[in-house]
């Protein structure tokens, strides 16, 4: 194994990268004695994760902190719940495993990541149309923010939300051309596009 290690590191720095190489394994005992026999010669550059597996994504999530945290920053919502987070980790898996898994982009996985819906992973768009703008800030009680990509609306102390669709995304688009083709005075009229 040390072998193989060294091999590793010697193709990346004939390429100008100095590596940092982790074995993953899934065993706690085995992840044990790795760390403790591992060599020394390669101790610097090499280190052994151990990532348990589980008899079901949610179980996953729920006792793996590392994975945890990892769909928490990639969620679109602040605290988000355990349901939440285990739809984000299944569309993402989803993505991953509906690929041939070679040359594939990130944006690609979030593409087809965002095509689910609902989906809940962060958008990177933080503008609104000054139209739709428009029509909010005429709404009496209506408040709203963007947030990590998506609108979150609050009516008064009464009812508040977050619209499913991504700014910017088609399914977005196709929602504000609704909305301005519809006649929006109240909330009541506003309502029934927050709803969908």
């Amino acid at each position: 194994m040390k072998e193989d290690f060294i091999s590793q590191r010697e193709i990346y720095l004939s390429i100008g990268i100095d590596p940092y190489l982790c074995l993953v394994v899934s065993n706690k005992d085995v992840y044990d004695h790795l760390v403790s026999s591992i060599d020394e010669s390669i101790r610097s550059f090499v280190k052994v994760v151990n990532f348990e597996t589980a008899t079901s994504l949610s179980n996953m999530i729920r006792n793996n902190a590392s994975i945890r945290d990892e769909l928490i920053k990639m969620c679109a919502l602040k605290n988000p719940s355990a349901d939440k987070l285990n739809t984000l980790g299944a569309i993402l898996l989803g993505a991953w495993d509906s690929t041939d898994k070679r040359a594939i982009s990130l944006k690609d996985l979030l593409d087809i990541g965002y095509s689910q819906n609902p989906h809940y992973i962060k958008g990177f768009s933080a503008k609104i149309s000054g139209k739709l703008e428009g029509i909010f800030n005429s709404v009496d009680g209506l408040s709203y923010e963007l947030e990590a990509g998506f609108l979150k609306w609050r009516f008064k102390n009464t009812d508040e939300g977050v619209l499913q669709y991504r700014i910017g995304s088609v399914e977005f688009e196709q929602w504000e051309n609704d909305v301005f083709n519809a006649e929006i005075k109240t909330f009541e009229d506003l309502e029934l596009f927050l709803a969908s």
